[in-house]
């Protein structure tokens, strides 16, 4: 008896120490939780003002006519509705929440302003599904899953330049950005992330794919495109050529397929 208690109890601990790191939540389940704001919701036709409608919607009264803001959307510095403007700090009784991103590829993205938040891709093009790691817990691009965070190190975001241009994603050889601004203050108003495709690297303005052989390759961020790599005036070259409109390539196959 005394064996099996023993043999138990280290059982118990390795499957705590084996792995530290875990799945993030999907946003949608923990904004189902979250207060509606107690200010006005609707405007009544006298009533000029801004007001939140949501925790992340601004809506601004002018008697019966209404314009609405989703924050999200409008600035991704700024995702939260706080005394009826965009705001980076969330109302009172609020849980901040981030906008989807706008999907340049396949699986999963980091969050641009959020180590805590993190994406994930069906289609180029599509919206993402947000994700949230627990507190204390940071996104790890390295695994795509949420780890402790021990140190300032640990969390990462995008770091835009001065001015509309590429940014970076902390060390990262396979996450990149692409900053907007506008505005007098020029202020960021949209961040495209992007991400190399396996065996590609960033190289500061775009992914290089690392050549080894002839042939054709996936790239993994986008399955409408790969990459054919070949030997040109005695160097690799690697085009990223798309395959036609309905296909995907197969990589067991090297050729575009429906």
């Amino acid at each position: 008896m005394y064996v099996k208690i023993i043999l138990l109890a280290i059982s118990i601990q390795a499957c705590r120490t084996s792995s530290d790191e875990i799945p993030g939540m999907p946003q949608a389940m923990t904004a189902m939780t979250q207060p509606m704001p107690t200010a006005m919701i609707t405007c009544d036709g006298i009533f000029v003002g801004a007001v939140c409608r949501s925790c992340s919607e601004a809506l601004l009264c002018i008697g019966a006519t209404s314009f609405n803001s989703d924050c999200g959307a409008i600035s991704p510095n700024m995702p939260n509705c706080n005394n009826g403007e965009c705001s980076d700090i969330a109302l009172e009784g609020c849980t901040t929440l981030y906008p989807p991103i706008t999907c340049t590829g396949e699986g999963i993205y980091p969050d641009a302003i959020s180590c805590r938040i993190y994406h994930y891709c069906t289609t180029v093009g599509s919206r993402s599904d947000v994700y949230t790691c627990p507190t204390g817990y940071v996104f790890n691009a390295d695994t795509g899953l949420c780890k402790r965070n021990s140190s300032a190190s640990d969390c990462v975001v995008i770091k835009c330049p001065a001015s509309s241009g590429y940014g970076t994603y902390g060390t990262s050889k396979t996450y990149y950005a692409y900053c907007l601004y506008s505005g007098s203050p020029a202020a960021v108003t949209d961040i495209y992330i992007f991400k190399c495709s396996t065996g590609a690297i960033y190289d500061g303005t775009l992914c290089v794919y690392q050549c080894s052989k002839e042939g054709n390759f996936a790239n993994t961020g986008d399955a409408t495109t790969y990459y054919q790599c070949y030997i040109s005036s005695g160097k690799w070259k690697a085009d990223l050529l798309s395959c036609p409109r309905g296909k995907k390539f197969d990589a067991t196959k090297q050729v575009c397929v429906a």
